[in-house]
This record gives structure tokens, C-alpha cells and sequence, in this order.
């Protein structure tokens, strides 16, 4: 349930109980119940709900009661998790790999090793692996160890890396200084050690 859905059921319920107390009425009966939302591939969840219940009574209307569904979607299309790995880009032994930077978070590294300027991050497969950063000119940026872990899709997929950096000055000041900027993301060759 995403912040806006819970922001409107908890204007409803204040609404439900609060009304009748302007207008000196009975507050509704609030009863709890159990439902067991839709399910994701094979996990079971059970959520709590409470459901407010409230009879208006006027002169014209003996009573009415209002019934709450679910809206049930159809023809929901399962969504992947990781997108399509496209075919990585070569220069002999090099790679071009897709370069973000990411700021101190007050945690450690997946490995525990404390961040420090230039530690990276990417998937699992990659941790603990050594590589050399060129620039499009072929000039070395650097040796870096991956020390860490990160949830974007192309961190997942291992077509980036994403390098530590203090701030977000430092963050900019080695993303211009060392790769080149192509379809609004920045690049550089990356030189995997065996």
C-alpha cells in the first residue's frame, strides 16, 4: 500500500468516526477483520484491516449501508525483475561499463569493509573482484576493488558500477574528470583482473 492509499484510508476513518460527533451522532462500529490480500508468486501474506461500518438514518431513508470491494485488476502481466542484460560493448579486454556514484549511506560495504573514496559497488558475482578504469582516450583512471552491492537494475544485471564518493561535489568532479557522457549516462573501460 503506497503512502497516498494509506494517507486516504486514514482520512476515511478519521472521517467515519469524527462525523458523527459533529453532527451528535452515535460513532461508528469498528470492527476488525482479517483479509488475505492478492498474492505475489508463491508468498502468503495476511494483512490486518479494519473496516468501519456506518448505518445513516434520515427521515426519507430507513437505512443504508455501503459495501466496500476490492477492485479486482484482470489480466495483470507479471513484470521481470531484472530487465534483458543487453550485449556489454568491447575494446579487446575492456568493457564499456555504465559509471554512477553513490554518497555515504553511515553503513559499511556488503563485505564490511568501511566506504572510502573509490570503493564500488555492483552485484554479487562481481564482489571482491579487482579492475582497472580507463578513459575513452584509453588513459588509466585507476585500480578499484568491488566492496559492495547495489539495487538498481544495471548494478543487478552488472552492466555499471557505482563508485564511492565523500560528496556530491567529489561525485561530479570524478565523473567529469574520468568518463564521457553517451545517451545521458556516463561510460568509462573497465579492464576486469582474473
Amino acid at each position: 500500500m503506497n503512502d497516498r492509499a494509506i494517507g486516504k484510508t486514514i482520512l476515511f476513518v478519521a472521517l467515519m468516526f469524527f462525523l458523527p460527533l459533529i453532527l451528535k451522532e452515535k460513532p461508528p462500529e469498528i470492527k476488525e477483520i482479517y483479509i488475505e490480500p492478492e498474492t505475489v508468486n508463491v508468498e502468503v501474506h495476511l494483512e490486518k484491516r479494519t473496516i468501519v461500518e456506518h448505518r445513516i438514518e434520515a427521515e426519507t431513508i430507513e437505512e443504508e449501508v455501503v459495501d466496500v470491494q476490492e477492485e479486482v485488476v484482470e489480466d495483470v502481466k507479471p513484470v521481470p525483475l531484472i530487465a534483458e542484460v543487453p550485449e556489454p560493448q568491447t575494446n579487446g579486454n575492456m568493457v564499456k561499463m555504465r559509471i554512477t556514484c553513490y554518497l555515504p549511506t553511515g553503513l559499511n560495504c556488503a563485505d564490511g569493509t568501511p566506504p572510502y573514496f573509490g570503493a564500488v559497488a555492483s552485484n554479487h558475482a562481481n564482489m571482491g573482484r579487482n579492475f582497472t578504469m580507463y578513459r575513452n582516450d584509453m588513459t588509466t583512471v585507476g585500480k578499484f576493488t568491488v566492496h559492495d552491492v547495489g539495487g538498481h537494475h544495471d548494478l543487478v544485471n552488472g552492466t555499471a558500477l557505482d563508485v564511492f564518493t565523500e560528496t556530491i561535489d567529489d561525485a561530479w568532479a570524478f565523473l567529469y574528470a574520468n568518463c564521457w557522457v553517451e545517451g545521458g549516462s556516463w561510460y568509462a573501460w573497465v579492464e576486469w583482473e582474473e
